[in-house]
């Protein structure tokens, strides 16, 4: 029974591991795809699978009065957006190739 916990325990230590990682790794890549989406020479569904966030935050500040809460509107959906798009990806990536280690 002792090792039987053990071992879940270290499967959990894992799994934050990577939770931990994936989303370090999600921040800079959430900032990347918004900067590379942002600079217009992209095709649109090129931007859709590198950066749904900025299309998403597009479609969200679309129709809001004024500049500067449109912005804040737009920045805020599409960088969490982008952020839990990329952490899952990194974060899946990360438990297989963790799973695949043991």
């Amino acid at each position: 029974m002792k090792t039987v916990l053990i071992l879940e325990m270290r499967r959990n230590i894992s799994n934050l591991r990577c939770a931990v990682l994936s989303l370090l790794l999600a921040f800079g890549a959430a900032m990347l795809m918004l900067a590379m989406a942002d600079k217009g020479h992209l095709s649109d569904s090129v931007i859709l699978v590198l950066s749904p966030g900025y299309i998403l935050g597009s479609l969200a500040s679309e129709h809001v009065r004024g500049f500067g809460r449109s912005l804040q509107i737009f920045g805020w959906t599409a960088f969490s957006t982008n952020l839990l798009y990329s952490g899952a990806i990194f974060f899946g990536v990360l438990s297989i190739l963790a799973n695949r280690r043991k």
